[in-house]
């Protein structure tokens, strides 16, 4: 959601987006990983998408993840 990038982008960059840069971001697969990134691994903000993290398996893949490094 434009919203959530925008809320986001701002945490970790202090910039703040317009809706139509949001959703640009959003679907610019490069800054779209950058920010799941930081937000998953940086901030340990996987709980965000609960519904995508179960379809995923965010979780289990996370501590897979983790385990290795």
């Amino acid at each position: 959601m434009p919203s959530t990038v925008r809320a986001y982008v701002q945490q970790r960059d202090g910039r703040q987006l317009s809706l139509r840069e949001a959703t640009d971001l959003a679907h610019d697969y490069d800054q779209a990983k950058d920010l799941a990134k930081y937000m998953i691994f940086e901030q340990g903000r996987i709980n965000d998408w609960p519904a995508c993290s179960r379809k995923l398996g965010l979780h289990r893949q996370v501590a897979e993840i983790k385990s290795v490094e």
